[in-house]
C-alpha cells in the first residue's frame, strides 16, 4: 500500500546510529551526507518537516544499567546526546545552505532554542526544518514518545520512522527468517500483538490522535518521497477508521 502524497507537514524519527558507518564512529561523513541529502530532497518537493533524533551513537540506555546509573541519570545524559546530535545535523545542513534550528526543553547551549511550538510550526512554514532535541525532557520517556509530542505539536500528519529494518515485522527478523513483514497495520492490531514498532505509549498517542505512522529502512530508498510512493518500502500504521 503506497503512501496517500497529501503529506505536506511530516514530522522525522532518526535513530542517532543512522550518523554513523560502525560501532567504532560516533559520526560518519559519509552518513551524515546521506542524511542531509535525504532531507533536502524533501525540502526540493515543498515538504515541511520537523526532525527527531536520538542518541545511539552517543549513548545507550542499556549503557546506563550496565554501569549501574541511576535511570534518571542515564535518560538526562541520553537527552543531552540527543542535543549534541541535532547541533551535529544542523551544522551538516547549514554546509548544504538549509537553514534549520534545533529545539529542546530546557536551556542546554546558546545555539539551542527552547520548545516553542507555535514558533516550530512558522519556521516550518518557511522551509526551515525544527531539528527537536532533549527528548520530553522528562526521564521515563523514549525518543518515540518524544517524536509523536513533537508531530502532533508541529501539527504533522505523518510520523516517518526510518530505522535499520524494512518496516514492522511479526516478530525480530534478526533473529527469526521466517518473521513476516506488514505493508500496512491497524494501532490496535499493533498493541494487541505487541509489536515492536514504538514504545506503546507512543502508539497509544499517536492512535487517539489520529497521527500515521510509516517505519522504513533508511537509505532503501535514500530518497524519503520514493520511499512514501513505493508500495513495498516499508510499513503503514494507522486506525482502524482512518481513510
Amino acid at each position: 500500500m503506497a503512501l496517500p502524497l497529501s503529506h505536506q507537514r511530516i514530522l522525522l524519527k532518526f535513530s542517532g546510529e543512522l550518523l554513523r558507518d560502525s560501532p567504532e564512529e560516533t559520526f560518519s561523513p559519509a552518513a551524515c551526507k546521506r542524511l542531509t541529502e535525504a532531507l533536502r530532497g524533501l525540502l526540493d518537493e515543498g515538504v515541511e518537516f520537523g526532525v527527531v533524533i536520538g542518541a545511539g551513537n552517543l549513548f545507550r540506555g542499556v549503557e546506563s544499567r550496565a554501569l549501574g546509573f541511576d535511570q534518571v541519570i542515564g535518560d538526562q545524559i541520553g537527552m543531552l546526546g540527543t542535543i549534541m546530535n541535532a547541533l551535529a545535523v544542523r551544522e551538516a545542513l547549514s554546509r548544504e545552505g538549509i537553514v534549520s534550528h534545533v529545539m529542546a526543553p530546557y536551556p542546554s547551549s546558546p545555539s539551542v532554542l527552547p520548545i516553542d511550538p507555535v514558533l516550530a510550526r512558522q519556521l516550518i512554514a518557511k522551509k526551515e526544518p525544527v531539528l527537536f532535541a532533549g527528548g520530553t525532557g522528562n526521564p521515563f520517556f523514549t525518543t518515540d514518545s518524544a517524536a509523536t509530542l513533537r508531530a502532533l505539536e508541529i501539527g504533522a500528519s505523518l510520523l516517518v520512522k526510518a530505522t535499520k529494518v524494512r518496516g514492522v515485522y511479526s516478530k525480530d527478523p534478526v533473529k527469526y527468517p521466517d518473521a513476516r513483514r506488514y505493508t500496512t497495520i491497524t494501532f490496535e492490531e499493533a498493541l494487541k500483538e505487541r509489536l515492536e514498532i514504538m514504545d506503546h505509549t507512543a502508539v497509544a498517542l499517536a492512535m487517539q490522535y489520529g497521527l500515521s505512522i510509516f517505519v522504513y529502512k533508511f537509505g532503501e530508498p535514500l530518497s524519503i518521497l520514493e520511499a512514501l510512493r513505493s508500495e513495498d518500502a516499508g510499513t503503514y500504521i494507522q486506525g482502524s477508521c482512518s481513510k
